[in-house]
């Protein structure tokens, strides 16, 4: 079939006006309304539109239907559509151009080569954009995957285009370098482009582009609080632990699959509320170091014994919990994804790695396929996990910027996460977590659980910390201001002909850059 769009409806229950009580002291709040009232007046009968990916799983998704809502709470109609294709030559495309942006080297065809598959289905898509979005209207593209599609508009759209980026790498590499040429040519079309840290702008971009961080929504259903019960009951629903049964309203139209042996099959983890647990949540992909992270705790398990009697800590308790630690890695169903081109091959990989672990081991080790059908439940799901861990992992190898770091630090988890891409920023080593140097080495990610799990005063001291950073810098109110104020200037006419001026908090998070790069620390 011919790629085509499809609108997302946006639920409206959450009010921008139960968002007040979120605002740090900066002024959010007063700012989004006014913002967007002056934004919704300049346009009008227009609208603006959010182009993504996909509903469910990536970094778009997670953000888009928040700030759809609060757009349209603040007097901006905003809309969201996706891609439905059946073309998997540019999912798989799509993956490659997001590794290579990570500066990642990528097997299979060149980009040039896999160009005109690419090239047919953007001109698909803005052929389905001109459908929905009229040339007055706003329209903000997010991601790389359909970044292209800018190339393929009539100019009568130029002018009010924007595109959002969430991964990049400050590091020069080649696989960078030609995934920026071949993007390149398609990103000539648009007025601005924004970005998540400013060290991911290449420079021929610097002089249409700004930085706006990604906000995590206090108050959805991935972040909002769980008191014992709901955590209980959402743990029961998923079928991730026995009796008693949910009641009828409360259960869950799809459960999650859990591996074993060989196989996957729905069906409850008995320790799951009993033993502490390290858990890890993301994609399926090799870059999110699942493999990697298996291997360091393998590693905690062999070394800890001879370890932990030489730490200032009781030795008694330490070791008792770390005789119960179990391993919890997590993601989307590739099956509910069929974007995620390398997705069923990293499982399937993970599974063998699994099956080849001593069987000591392997008991203490769960890998979940997390059903994404049903985007509440999906949520609910995640957010019980991570408010269950003792430690929460993002090992990625290299990452863009990290949501799922921030979910983690708002609910005051204790993070581990490697020290790559954005997330060295997010994370401020030893005051709101602990960075892994090399999350390829074993040694270095089993250290780096072990400095958690020794010393709980420190590990709380630095939740504390950390949901503090979320609550200044990566609130969804902050993301709303900072958007809104895009709009506003790319309305009136000046967002595409100079730089926006950097904000007070921008200007506080650079020179926070430039401290840790004065310090030798990689960013």
């Amino acid at each position: 079939m011919a790629s085509q769009l499809r609108e997302v409806k946006i639920s409206h229950r959450l009010g921008l006006t139960l968002y007040r009580s979120l605002d740090n002291g900066d002024g959010d709040f007063e700012a989004v309304m006014q913002l967007g009232s002056r934004v919704g007046g300049e346009l009008g009968t227009r609208r603006v539109w959010m182009l993504g990916l996909a509903e469910f799983g990536t970094s778009a998704s997670e953000v888009i239907p928040s700030l759809c809502r609060l757009l349209s709470d603040a007097g901006v109609d905003c809309r969201w559509m996706v891609l439905e294709t059946d073309e998997t030559e540019f999912y798989g495309t799509a993956q490659a151009l997001t590794e290579m942006l990570q500066g990642q080297e990528v097997e299979g065809p060149s980009l040039e080569e896999r160009r005109p598959v690419f090239d047919r289905v953007l001109e698909e898509v803005a052929d389905a954009i001109q459908k929905y979005v009229d040339p007055r209207d706003v329209l903000i593209v997010h991601g790389s995957a359909l970044a292209g599609v800018a190339r393929f508009l009539p100019d009568s759209y130029h002018s009010r285009l924007l595109w959002c980026s969430y991964t990049g790498n400050a590091e020069e590499s080649e696989p960078l370098t030609q995934a920026w040429e071949f993007l390149r040519p398609y990103l000539r079309p648009y007025a601005r482009s924004l970005f998540a840290e400013r060290r991911f702008i290449p420079p021929f971009l610097r002089e249409r582009a700004g930085v706006i961080t990604p906000g995590l929504d206090p108050l959805n259903h991935k972040n909002r609080t769980l008191r014992p019960y709901k955590l209980v009951g959402v743990l029961r629903a998923a079928g991730l632990i026995e009796r008693p049964n949910a009641p009828e309203w409360a259960a869950f139209e799809n459960q999650v699959k859990v591996l074993r042996g060989n196989s996957w099959k729905k069906e409850p983890i008995l320790s799951l509320l009993h033993r502490p647990l390290v858990v890890q949540v993301s994609r399926f992909e090799r870059l999110k170091g699942f493999s990697e992270l298996l291997e360091g705790f393998q590693h905690l398990l062999k070394v800890y014994p001879e370890r932990v009697p030489h730490l200032k800590v009781d030795d008694a308790r330490v070791t008792s919990e770390l005789e119960a630690l179990e391993l919890v890695l997590a993601g989307p169903d590739p099956d509910d994804l069929p974007y995620n081109a390398t997705g069923k091959a990293v499982l399937k990989k993970l599974a063998e790695q699994h099956s080849a672990l001593p069987p000591a081991v392997s008991k203490r080790v769960h890998v979940l396929r997390l059903p994404m059908k049903n985007r509440k439940e999906n949520a609910l799901i995640i957010n019980a996990l991570q408010r269950l861990a003792s430690v929460v992992v993002q090992n990625s190898l290299q990452h863009g910027f990290g949501l799922t770091v921030t979910e983690a630090l708002w609910k005051g988890a204790p993070v581990v996460a490697s020290d790559v891409g954005g997330i060295g920023h997010q994370v401020r080593s030893g005051i709101d977590g602990t960075l892994i140097d090399d999350p390829r080495d074993p040694e270095a990610v089993a250290r780096a659980l072990l400095e958690v799990l020794a010393d709980p005063r420190a590990a709380d001291a630095r939740s504390r910390s950390g949901r503090k950073r979320v609550s200044e810098n990566f609130l969804i109110l902050q993301h709303v201001r900072s958007l809104l104020t895009e709009l506003d200037e790319l309305i009136q006419g000046s967002g595409a002909l100079r730089p926006r001026p950097v904000s007070a908090r921008e200007e506080r998070r650079d020179a926070e850059l430039r401290r840790f790069e004065a310090a030798g620390r990689p960013a």
